[in-house]
This record gives C-alpha cells, structure tokens and sequence, in this order.
C-alpha cells in the first residue's frame, strides 16, 4: 500500500507538472478571455474550501474578509479560480506550520482587487522583480514542490482579463499578493 501511495503521488506530480507546461504554452499563444459574469466573492469562498485539507495538515489560519456586495466582473471563471487557487497553495506552501494566511477583497475605483497575505518566508528584495517570470524558482524555495510556473500563470490570465498583479513582500516576513481586475460597466 505504501509503494502504491508513493507511486499515486509521482503520478499527480507529473500530471500537474504537464498541465502547468500546457497552460503556460496556450496563455503565451494568445488565451482568448471567454467573458461571462464572475463573482469573485463566490470563487474565493470555492478556493477556501478545496484547500482546507492543506490548511489543517500545516495547521495554518486562512482568515477570510470579503465586502459585501462585491461587483461581478466579466472573465473565464475557471481560470480566475486557478488564479486564486495558485495564490492561496502558495500562501499554504511557503507558510511555515502554524503561521496565518488573510485573503480579502474590496473595491478599488473601477477595480476589484484580492489580496492573498501570509505569514510565509517572504522573498528577498532583489528576487522581486523575477517573481512572475516563466520557470522561476527562488533561491529560499528549494525544499518546496513546484516548477515555476504558478505566479507566471497567475499573471498571463490576469493581464488576459485587462488587470495587474503585484507582490509586496519582505524576507522573513511574508508576502502579499494583490490582483486587480477591471469592473465591466
């Protein structure tokens, strides 16, 4: 039963590993935005869900803060989950057992924006600039699973959208990820 577990997981790795090539090659060919309604709210909440195995096992706090009354924004609901879901596994991933994780929304002017904050690693200052960049690996991420390709995504569908992506983060003191997306009016 051990061999099989162990064998199950290889295989879920390359799978992710293949998907994640797949998704990076079609955005970098041009992803066209299938729009319909989107309640970011709702995909938020969705997310929490799927990863509360994750957040048990590392005993980590997600706090949720969501405004009421969010405006829904016009996009493909599959891929702007897969952006909040990429931005709360790496929250999980690089937050040490026991640490926090806050995920908010709220509207900015003509957008709305998502934070994903942790109590992580953090990223020294001069990796910043590289942190969305395709097959990129930090230095401190060594001993965490991944292929560089999560944020590079994460960005591709966001600017895909008509939004922006940013990191604030400081080493040793987390990190914070905020994405905007535009209203449709």
């Amino acid at each position: 039963l051990e061999y099989l577990l162990h064998i199950q997981n290889n295989a879920e790795r390359i799978v992710k590993l293949v998907t994640g090539f797949l998704d990076a090659s079609k955005l970098e060919a041009g992803y066209s935005v299938a729009r319909s309604p989107v309640q970011l709210n709702k995909l938020i909440r969705e997310v929490w869900q799927q990863q509360m195995i994750a957040l048990k096992e590392k005993n980590l706090e997600l706090s949720v803060d969501l405004v009421d009354r969010l405006p829904e924004i016009r996009g493909d609901e599959v891929q702007l989950e897969r952006v909040l879901w990429n931005l709360v596994s790496n929250a999980i991933k690089f937050t040490p057992q026991g640490g926090k994780i806050t995920v908010t929304s709220r509207l900015d002017n003509n957008y709305v924006c998502v934070q994903v904050k942790d109590t992580g690693m953090g990223v020294a200052q001069d990796e910043l600039p590289l942190l969305f960049s395709e097959f990129r690996r930090l230095k401190g991420s060594g001993k965490v699973e991944g292929t560089g390709l999560g944020l590079f995504i994460v960005k591709m569908i966001v600017e895909a959208h008509g939004g922006n992506v940013d990191a604030v983060s400081k080493e040793g003191q987390g990190s914070t990820f905020a994405i905007h997306l535009p209203i449709d009016r």
